[in-house]
């Protein structure tokens, strides 16, 4: 533990803490790592809060959404042989993607959720290995060629369905997860590994040393060492090791599970421009590709190719992080101050964000919890009046805008909101210690055509379609 750790430990953990009992969260693992090793870790919790079982860095988490990160680097390195050009028609390399009469969506524009998509009703694993008549209780599927063509072929129908488009390719930036569920088909067609979970076990994880990481389904559940899943809104308060329930029918957007000892390990082959312990596993230009802002995200925040970059007073932070049933996860790195953050969570909707920003934080030499950078600014009664309504997601969120006597009322898939206008007609709603970013996209007459609640475009819903 270094000397800025050892000083301010106990007002991160006390932040960490009531983060993490504000949220219900069972067990919680960090860390801070530079370029050669290790500065800080702490355990919080439990992996199994019934029988009391601590959290240790070899306990297995669900990674969700951080997985997109190990996808666009195996993309980066199909790249560098020669083997996908990242600019070429997504088409190209998956055939089942016809973008029938549309601009051209390129692997680029996947990697960087700029392909033109609203949010989409998600496809599910175990829906279609029903139809597939495959028992995943008796069969692991995460290297299965039958299974991930019926996916693409699934997941393709979807992309190409006739629907309103968020916008021209490359134009906006909002959460398609489908999309890399195309980027990991892709993988498995040109990697030759035979399955997306192979390439990164070949490609990533075994250079790499992180033994106990993996895309399967039925090994981690077995694995005495992995953490119960812990997802309250679904009714799983008591927590077990489905990682089929929630699993995308691709791999590439959210199958990774993974462990502190591991992700350590990855944070640091970015730390170190693309080396691992054993060597180089991708270029540093790669990587420097990876990071650069290809399209606007978030206030400040921008999206790269599975990274998203922002921005900690003068430091540049790289991050990803992931949410799943059971799954709250979290990386990020400064460059300036060459270090990284984990933050590891076996529980639902807990926003670790937080708790990987105060361990930069800590690291930089300042406090842990953050600073209220915003500046308070009614929105305009016009604003307001255009803005009210109802917005859905094809995820399933929806968001409904009303006036009352502060100005708006919120309500987030019908949890009342706590709600703050700021400049640049945006809205901050609070849950807790969970802070949303709401802005309105308006036509040229004045009327609200959608709006970006985090990191997704959601569309207004017109009164034909309520």
């Amino acid at each position: 533990m270094t000397d800025l750790f050892r000083t301010k430990e106990p007002a991160f953990c006390d932040y960490a803490e009531q983060i993490m009992a504000a949220h219900r969260a069972r067990g919680v693992a960090v860390a801070v790592v530079d370029r050669r090793g290790t500065d800080y870790q702490k355990f919080f919790g439990f992996r199994d809060a019934a029988r009391r079982l601590p959290v240790g860095e070899n306990t297995i988490f669900g990674l969700a959404s951080v997985t997109k990160s190990f996808t666009a680097l195996a993309l980066m390195q199909l790249a560098e042989q020669g083997l996908v050009d990242l600019r070429a028609p997504v088409s190209a390399y998956c055939p089942e993607f016809k973008n029938a009469g549309q601009v051209p969506v390129s692997a680029a524009h996947f990697l960087s959720h700029s392909g033109g998509y609203f949010p989409m009703p998600r496809a599910l694993l175990p829906d279609l290995l029903k139809k597939l008549g495959i028992d995943p209780r008796l069969r692991e599927t995460a290297y299965d060629d039958r299974v991930a063509q019926a996916a693409v072929e699934q997941v393709a129908r979807g992309l190409d369905a006739p629907a309103p488009r968020l916008g021209r390719p490359g134009e906006y930036m909002s959460y398609c997860n489908d999309g890399y569920g195309i980027l990991s088909d892709i993988v498995r067609r040109r990697g030759g590994e035979g399955s997306y979970a192979r390439y990164v076990e070949r490609r990533i994880l075994g250079p790499l040393g992180m033994s106990r990481s993996t895309c399967e389904f039925l090994r981690p559940s077995e694995d005495a060492d992995t953490s119960l899943l812990y997802s309250d809104d679904l009714g799983v308060s008591e927590g077990d090791r489905d990682f089929y329930r929630s699993a995308f029918v691709l791999n590439g957007g959210g199958a990774m599970k993974s462990t502190l000892a591991d992700l350590k390990k990855y944070l640091r082959m970015y730390l170190n421009g693309g080396r691992g312990e054993a060597g180089a596993i991708v270029s540093e230009r790669s990587v420097r590709d990876m990071v650069r802002p290809r399209v606007p995200a978030k206030h400040h925040q921008f999206y790269g190719y599975g990274l998203s970059v922002g921005f900690m007073r003068d430091l540049t932070v790289y991050r990803h992080g992931g949410s799943l049933p059971g799954v709250s996860s979290h990386i990020a790195w400064s460059p300036e101050l060459d270090r990284g953050a984990i933050v590891l969570c076996n529980t639902q909707n807990v926003p670790v964000s937080l708790i990987a920003d105060a361990l930069l934080r800590v690291a930089a030499g300042w406090e842990p919890q953050p600073e209220d950078l915003w500046t308070d600014c009614p929105w305009e009664p016009e604003v307001i009046e255009a803005a009210c309504g109802r917005y859905r997601s094809g995820e399933g969120a929806e968001v409904v805008i009303e006036k009352d006597g502060r100005g708006l009322s919120v309500l987030n898939d019908g949890k009342p909101m706590s709600v703050r206008m700021v400049r640049g007609h945006m809205a901050l709603l609070r849950s807790g210690f969970a802070v949303s970013e709401l802005r309105p996209f308006f036509n040229t007459d004045g009327s609200v055509w959608g709006a970006r609640l985090n990191d997704r475009i959601v569309p207004k819903v017109g009164e034909a379609d309520l």
